[in-house]
């Protein structure tokens, strides 16, 4: 049965305060870039991702895929066209929308979580499969 508990009680503490922070600064951008993320903000504007338009500079395609992120609602993707219009503005060319879309899917995918560190859900401390202990493999006892 589904709890009874407000949304508030039952999402993650970062998640709310991803949800709160929006609300109270809307121009707020969550998502840094990272190594993957990176490379291909080279490629879009060196023009080997298929893309010749003008170039993006950083802070606006972190937002585009901080956009992205945050409109993911109960692990579904946004849908392509209602992202092209909301940012319509923040990019110099609409064509770096599907473009950068289609690699956050695929990053996305490939990490199995949101892009984003504190929209990731929390480890399972009952998990005992965990082969790291604060960022080093795990010894066998009596090893």
């Amino acid at each position: 049965a589904p709890s009874a508990q407000p949304e508030k009680y039952t999402a993650p503490p970062a998640a709310i305060a991803i949800k709160e922070r929006a609300g109270a600064e809307a121009g707020y951008v969550d998502w840094d870039i990272d190594p993957a993320g990176y490379a291909f903000f080279k490629t879009l504007n060196d023009g080997s991702a298929g893309y010749s338009g003008p170039a993006i500079d950083e802070p606006a395609f972190e937002r585009v895929i901080d956009t992205f992120e945050k409109a993911v609602k109960a692990d579904t993707l946004p849908p392509l066209p209602g992202l092209e219009a909301a940012l319509a503005a923040v990019v110099p060319d609409k064509a770096l929308v599907s473009l950068s879309y289609n690699w956050w899917v695929g990053r996305r995918k490939q990490l199995a979580m949101p892009l984003v560190r504190a929209l990731r859900p929390a480890p399972d401390p009952e998990d005992a499969d965990v082969v790291c202990v604060a960022f080093r493999p795990r010894v066998a006892e009596g090893a």
